[in-house]
């Protein structure tokens, strides 16, 4: 839903690999050779616990779930800021900011309450940033996974991760 949906489709989108993609929502080349650069750099910090490394950018079609969750939790704010545009910049921190508090065991109801407001911003705003064009399921879904954390306590308790390696 949220990796191999949402978090695939927004790459994509910037790549301007999706057909039709928006032109103002792309990351110019020059950029995405930088990022795929500075993710590569990143390799040496990341620990030992994680079961794959970053990849450049030009490998994005190979990405794994793991890669694309490494990028939104950890490597993506760091790469992205000032080389995607603003709004999108914004767009993705809300995704961010609000999977952080949603896979953290015992989260606050107030931070709770806030992921789900930027989860709702961000199902929202999804459209205009990117064209309804590419609204779908994994992105509406989005709008039910707070149940899930308040089901599961949360979202590290009932993901399949551990198991993607095997």
């Amino acid at each position: 839903l949220v990796c191999l949906g949402v978090m695939k489709k927004m790459l994509l989108l910037w790549l301007g690999v999706l057909k039709h993609a928006p032109v103002n929502v792309r990351i110019p080349n020059r950029s995405v050779n930088s990022i795929s650069n500075n993710l590569l750099l990143l390799n040496t910090f990341i620990p030992c616990d994680f079961s794959r490394k970053c990849r450049g950018l030009n490998e994005i079609c190979r990405f794994k779930a793991t890669e694309y969750r490494l990028f939104l939790l950890y490597t993506g704010p760091v790469v992205l800021k000032g080389t995607l545009n603003d709004d999108c910049y914004f767009h993705f921190l809300c995704l961010h900011i609000s999977f952080r508090v949603l896979l953290c065991p015992g989260s606050s109801e107030k931070l709770v309450n806030f992921s789900e407001k930027l989860i709702t911003f961000f199902v929202k705003n999804f459209s205009e940033i990117y064209g309804p064009q590419f609204v779908s399921h994994n992105i509406h879904g989005l709008l039910h996974i707070v149940d899930d954390y308040r089901k599961f306590k949360s979202l590290e308790e009932c993901s399949c991760f551990p198991f993607e390696n095997y």
